[in-house]
């Protein structure tokens, strides 16, 4: 399983989603088959803006110390040409905070950090300064101030963890094994509003799954939204229409979606997202 994952999943649901997710959603309350995890948040997100941008940080479960990850940060993002359409445009120099990002060919914004030069990013919220693209602004070399909602801080698991291995048939030779009842624990972020997200994901196509994708051919997943207490018991729930004896593709973190707020105050139409989470195979049996 790759960490792109859930980047791409954000990615491509903040230029697609055209209408509000009208879920309620609970905390603790498990929900089936979800397009993206952004629905546990009842995210408000429409086709009449003029940009995103993020901040996100993804990382192995089982290696929290980020200093020894290369670029474990990444911010990243783009302008439209016209409030509303999802043609990109070039902008100028980004800045969020004491970091500054050119703007790609393509044209996008994105840029790996380290540990060192991205971890002052997470905890607050950030000033960020923009340039936007010259159909959207008539004076294209005036940066414009902005301030993003909360960024939670960085997210870490003190489970301790191994991947999940499998033989070539799928039989399961090792790994961290997770049923119900199992128990999560991570750090605390007390200005954190919107809660941790888990999100378990079975794919049949994983090889690993060779001997119960016969019985269960259909990819499933299941997530939830809980406070962030610091620990989490797995609901029976979340292995709904999960095999027993699979690999589970299992994400956890905090995120934020909001819009930029300028110097006076004012709702922008630029969205921002700030993730931090933690990704991993394992294994669904029994302990």
């Amino acid at each position: 399983m790759k960490k792109i994952f859930l980047i791409l999943s954000v990615s491509v649901f903040l230029i697609s989603c055209t209408k509000k997710n009208d879920l309620t959603i609970k905390s603790g309350q498990v929900q089936k088959n979800l397009p993206s995890f952004e629905y546990l948040f009842n995210y408000l997100n429409n086709n009449d803006i003029e940009g995103t941008f993020m901040v996100v940080s993804s990382t192995p479960l089982g290696f929290d110390d980020f200093t020894k990850i290369s670029h474990p940060i990444n911010i990243n993002g783009g302008f439209y040409s016209s409030k509303g359409s999802m043609v990109r445009k070039a902008g100028g120099v980004a800045k969020f905070e004491n970091i500054s990002i050119s703007c790609n060919q393509d044209p996008s914004y994105n840029k790996d950090l380290t540990y060192d030069e991205g971890n002052s990013l997470f905890g607050k919220m950030l000033k960020i300064s923009l340039i936007k693209p010259s159909e959207l602004s008539n004076v294209v070399s005036d940066p414009a101030q902005y301030q993003s909602g909360y960024v939670p801080a960085l997210f870490t698991c003190s489970n301790i963890f191994q991947d999940a291995s499998y033989g070539s048939n799928g039989s399961y030779i090792s790994g961290t094994k997770i049923n119900t009842g199992y128990q999560f624990t991570w750090n605390i972020d007390t200005a954190n509003q919107k809660g941790v997200f888990f999100y378990f994901e079975y794919d049949p196509s994983d090889p690993a799954n060779n001997l119960v994708k016969a019985n269960y051919p259909t990819k499933s997943s299941n997530a939830v939204l809980v406070d962030d207490n610091g620990a989490y018991s797995v609901a029976a729930d979340m292995f709904t229409d999960i095999p027993l004896n699979s690999r589970i593709n299992v994400y956890m973190g905090r995120a934020n979606f909001a819009h930029l707020t300028d110097s006076a105050g004012n709702t922008t139409d630029i969205q921002f997202t700030a993730i931090s989470y933690k990704y991993g195979s394992l294994f669904y049996g029994n302990q």
